[in-house]
């Protein structure tokens, strides 16, 4: 069974579904997920995992979507970084499609942002990753919808 990005939270759908019962399901996604020991020493999840205890405390960390906005936020404050002082639409726009290597840091290993005036999508690469009843696990190679 494949699932999409947003079913992939352990704590808002797998968990009610029953852990085991998601063995075996697969989905593709960019982020490391928040409640996996395997990303205790990351660095980019200490930093999340920091403003999550300062801004969320008491909050499900395993919801995905405090994630999401955690992420949307390190993107936004980089399209900012660009801009420098000129925040006109047309110098917002344009720095938006001109993101090259933007590290996320909850995303996986391998995965960046990277726009042109052809694609406006943040999220272009995705890895594929299976349920095995307590973790994610990533299998294959990281896949790229702008490669060729």
């Amino acid at each position: 069974m494949i699932i999409n990005f947003p079913s992939s939270s352990v704590s808002a759908t797998l968990k009610p579904a029953g852990l085991d019962k998601a063995v075996g399901v697969i989905v593709g996604t960019f982020n490391k997920d928040p409640t996996d020991t395997r990303w205790d020493n990351d660095e980019g999840m200490k930093v999340y995992r920091a403003f999550f205890a300062k801004y969320l405390a008491g909050s499900d960390i395993g919801e995905n979507n405090y994630l999401t906005g955690f992420s949307q936020g390190v993107v936004l404050e980089q399209l900012l970084r660009q801009c420098g002082d000129d925040l006109s639409r047309e110098n917002i726009i344009r720095q938006a499609k001109n993101l090259k290597n933007v590290e996320v840091p909850v995303a996986l290993p391998g995965i960046r942002i990277n726009t042109s005036l052809a694609v406006n999508q943040l999220w272009t690469q995705m890895q594929l990753q299976r349920w095995d009843g307590t973790n994610w696990q990533q299998f294959g190679e990281v896949l790229d919808a702008n490669s060729e």
